[in-house]
């Protein structure tokens, strides 16, 4: 079972931070290991590469971004005395 903080109870919404920076660190990583297999695949092509495997490389690419972005601040703003979230 889970050992976090997160709550959803009536209109309020508690997260847990550490669990968030987890979850980023995953994201990390599974993203980052897919962009490397679609780039060994890619490598290793006997074909010309099509257009389905520049929009899979550029998925994953995307996704690796978004992980790293959040992982970023969400690390960097552990020290922060107020975190804002947006919701809308």
């Amino acid at each position: 079972m889970l050992n976090n903080q997160f709550d959803l109870c009536l209109d309020t919404l508690t997260l847990d931070y550490g669990q968030l920076v987890r979850v980023a660190t995953i994201a990390l990583a599974y993203t980052r290991d897919s962009l490397e297999r679609q780039l060994r695949a890619w490598h290793n092509i006997d074909k010309k590469p099509c257009a389905v495997d520049a929009e899979w490389l550029l998925r994953d690419a995307e996704a690796l971004v978004a992980a790293t972005t959040a992982l970023h601040y969400l690390t960097r703003g552990q020290d922060r005395e107020e975190v804002k979230i947006v919701n809308r």
